[in-house]
């Protein structure tokens, strides 16, 4: 996993890239417990972020 932090400029926006070996690994990840459970805890902090009006909500 490589994480990249928001350049000059840029809104407060993160990005995290995943590299798999192979389609397999990928497909693995894809339906793994951890992914679903990870999705899971970031869609909380989404929808808390886009709540807020101090702020636009993530990706707009």
């Amino acid at each position: 996993m490589e994480t990249y932090p928001p350049g000059s400029g840029e809104q407060n926006t993160w990005m995290v890239v995943f590299r798999f070996s192979s389609p397999d690994q990928l497909n693995a990840w894809l339906n793994s417990d951890v992914r679903r459970g990870l999705l899971e805890e970031g869609r909380a902090f989404l929808e808390e972020r886009a709540a807020r009006p101090d702020g636009p909500a993530p990706g707009g």
